[in-house]
């Protein structure tokens, strides 16, 4: 399961092994602090994603890749039914990341006193 670390300014969404396999994504991602444009919780994450996936996907239960759409691609790392952590972001190649962690509204919370 992915998860969050800040530091330097800088948020890193680390990515397990299995994770970086089945969305075609060899590395961490690194977004700057100043280019979150909102953070958020939700207990739907799948229905944030739309477009063309590179990745893996079994609906509802696992989304791992990139989805392309007009709105811009989409980073994901969903895992069963649980709340998703949701970054929106600007100026940056994605523009938003879904992931599901252990502590969303915790992770979303230190998010937000950095930005």
């Amino acid at each position: 399961m992915a998860f969050v670390t800040i530091e330097d300014q800088t948020l890193t969404v680390k990515l397990s092994l299995s994770e970086k396999v089945e969305s075609l994504r060899f590395h961490d991602l690194e977004f700057k602090l100043s280019n979150i444009d909102d953070v958020y919780v939700t207990q739907r994450p799948f229905d944030e994603l739309s477009g063309l996936r590179v990745g893996t996907g079994l609906p509802n239960v696992l989304c791992v890749g990139t989805w392309y759409s007009a709105d811009g691609a989409i980073f994901a790392a969903i895992h069963g039914i649980t709340d998703g952590l949701v970054v929106s972001l600007k100026n940056e190649r994605i523009s938003k990341i879904v992931i599901t962690t252990d502590n969303a509204l915790e992770t979303a919370h230190a998010i937000r006193q950095q930005i």
